[in-house]
């Protein structure tokens, strides 16, 4: 195992954290988006006894 790969540098974890928090509001976009689109869609009636 190579000992270089587990060293941190300032800028190592500094691009971690952006691509961490892009990815958490890319899936905070994806959320909403989806929400936006369920409630514009016209609600169906669920069927009696089914799954």
């Amino acid at each position: 195992m190579n000992p270089n790969c587990a060293t941190l540098t300032t800028t190592g974890v500094l691009w971690q954290t952006i691509i961490h928090c892009v990815v958490i509001l890319s899936a905070i976009g994806i959320a909403w988006t989806d929400r936006i689109v369920q409630a514009s869609a016209p609600h169906k009636p669920k069927p009696h006894g089914g799954l």
